[in-house]
C-alpha cells in the first residue's frame, strides 16, 4: 500500500463552470400533496367470510396431518423401500416440498386474477370516463355552434341602422 493520503472529498475543479450547486427548492414549486389513504377492502357477506376461513383451516389441517403422517411412518416407509435413512428424509423433503409449491402456486394465481380484475375494472372505469368526456365535449362543441348560428342569424335579422339627414 502506498503512503499517500486519501482523501473522501473530490477534487476542486479548475475553473466556476464546473462547479454544482445542489439544487435548492425554489419559491414557485408547490409542496407535494400527502399522499391519499389507503382504500378500505368492500365488504364481505359474513357467510362467505366464514366459508373462506373453514375452508383454509380445513387446507391447513389435512396439510399438517399429511406431514405428519409421513414424518411419524418414515421408518417404516424407509424399511419397505430398503432406503437409507438419509434417502428416507429427502423422501420427507420432496413430500413437503411438493405441498409447499402447490399452495404458493395457488396463492400467485390468485394474485394474478386479483391483477387482472383490477385491470379490468380500470379499463372499464377508464372507458366510462373517456365516454363522460367525450359526451361532455360534444355538448360544448353543439352548445357553441347554435350560440355561433344564433349570433349569425341575429344580426343578419337586426336592421341596419340608416343614416339620419340632418
Amino acid at each position: 500500500m502506498s503512503g499517500a493520503p486519501v482523501s473522501s472529498q473530490p477534487n476542486p475543479p479548475e475553473d466556476d463552470s464546473e462547479v454544482e450547486t445542489p439544487s435548492e427548492p425554489s419559491d414557485h414549486q408547490e409542496p407535494q400533496a400527502p399522499p391519499a389513504p389507503p382504500v378500505a377492502p368492500a365488504s364481505m357477506p359474513p357467510l362467505r367470510a366464514a366459508s373462506y376461513m373453514l375452508a383454509s383451516v380445513l387446507l391447513a389441517l389435512t396439510q399438517g396431518l399429511g406431514m405428519n403422517l409421513i414424518s411419524a411412518n418414515l421408518p417404516q416407509i424407509q424399511g419397505a423401500l430398503g432406503a437409507t435413512t438419509n434417502e428416507a428424509i429427502w423422501l420427507m423433503t420432496a413430500y413437503v416440498a411438493s405441498h409447499t409449491d402447490s399452495a404458493l402456486m395457488k396463492i400467485q394465481g390468485l394474485t394474478l386474477l386479483n391483477r387482472q380484475a383490477t385491470k379490468e375494472a380500470d379499463i372499464l372505469a377508464y372507458n366510462d370516463a373517456f365516454l363522460a368526456i367525450a359526451l361532455l365535449a360534444v355538448f360544448a362543441l353543439a352548445a357553441l355552434i347554435i350560440h355561433v348560428a344564433v349570433v349569425a342569424v341575429g344580426k343578419r335579422l337586426a336592421p341596419i341602422p340608416q343614416p339620419s339627414a340632418a
